[in-house]
């Protein structure tokens, strides 16, 4: 797990930026993917962003919201 306290809100603040840009960019890849291939494709790449997000998630701003709770964005659970 990350070493959250050596984490500043500053350096925080820039990591969460960065991987809710990074959610967003998965989020539009799979929109652009999805008439470009099959379903049964499409559900495989999707399952693939998917885990990558859950990833993203459960290693970067998890333990940052966790020493940062204030930082975490709203409706985000």
């Amino acid at each position: 797990m990350l070493g959250t306290s050596l984490i500043s809100e500053t350096a925080a603040k820039q990591i969460i930026d960065f991987i809710l840009q990074q959610a967003e960019d998965c989020n539009d890849l799979l929109l652009q993917l999805q008439p470009q291939v099959s379903p049964e494709e499409f559900r495989q790449c999707a399952y693939v962003v998917g885990a990558i997000l859950a990833a993203l998630y459960d290693e970067g701003l998890r333990p940052i919201f966790k020493r940062h709770p204030h930082l975490k964005p709203e409706g985000l659970t």
